[in-house]
């Protein structure tokens, strides 16, 4: 199975919520959303192969995106020895945010900017579009692991 065909399926964390999924795995997975999800990225010197992931966006049903950018650039600044121009990449999520979140995605697909691409659509699935956001976006931008 491609790396593009793996399927991302939002599991319960607790044992509790582990034990109620299982008894009710057949119920749900009819329920399920299958839906496609991209990622937003930067290069922010063309002459350099530097790439960022910015934040992701999930393709619903109607063909419009949901996105979530990211807030925090400590990374970018750690990578940059300190040097990185976080407000730049504050506003470059900014703007991404008013100009693609909620919008049709047949609409946006191609971005103008040549610093800014997005990947191409995967699959994931999952309960609903918000969970597959947090969940998609802790593991692209490992959220939690503390550094």
């Amino acid at each position: 199975m491609s790396r593009s065909e793996r399927k991302l399926c939002t599991h319960p964390k607790t044992l509790n919520e582990r034990l109620a999924y299982l008894c009710n795995k057949d119920k749900t997975e009819n329920n399920l959303l299958e839906l496609k999800w991209f990622g937003f990225v930067i290069q922010p010197d063309l002459f350099a192969f530097d790439k960022f992931g910015l934040g992701i966006g999930i393709v619903d049903s109607n063909g419009i995106i949901h996105a979530k950018f990211l807030n925090d650039f400590s990374r970018l600044v750690k990578f940059y020895r300190g040097l990185a121009d976080v407000e730049f990449f504050k506003g470059c999520t900014e703007l991404l945010d008013s100009a693609y979140n909620s919008k049709p995605y047949e609409e946006v697909k191609e971005i103008k900017v040549p610093q800014i691409s997005i990947t191409e659509p995967s699959y994931c699935q999952g309960l609903s579009i918000n969970e597959l956001l947090d969940q998609l976006f802790e593991r692209v931008f490992e959220v939690n692991n503390g550094q």
